[in-house]
């Protein structure tokens, strides 16, 4: 097995990739980061991609990464929730937010 910083990816990675993973940061990228990143891995051949993150942006800065996977061709094998956040004020009373900040555990493929 081989475990590569993301910053190797497009320089210095000339090996297939099977397998990535990322945990919570893919969310906090704009769109064109997303891309790139996934893109550069694609170019390798990345056959899947596991990943836990929120897959609608929290604010304006950061891309939807629902739409940036669909664009680049990734298919579901398998989705779940992994952690659905609760907000509570200094009270211990929870806020109830509109805005879904679900983190999805999702394991896909791009062929």
């Amino acid at each position: 097995m081989n475990l590569v910083a993301p910053w190797l990816l497009v320089d210095k990675l000339k090996a297939p990739v099977d397998l990535a993973l990322n945990f919570l940061s893919l969310q906090h990228m704009q769109t064109e980061t997303q891309a790139y990143y996934l893109d550069a891995l694609r170019q390798n051949g990345l056959s899947y991609l596991y990943h836990e993150n929120r897959l609608l942006p929290r604010d304006q800065v950061e891309g939807s990464l629902s739409t940036t996977l669909s664009t680049l061709g990734a298919r579901s094998v398998d989705s779940q929730v992994v952690v659905r956040p609760k907000l509570y004020d200094r009270s211990g009373a929870e806020i109830h937010i509109e805005q879904d900040l679900s983190i999805y555990g999702q394991l896909l493929r791009f062929d």
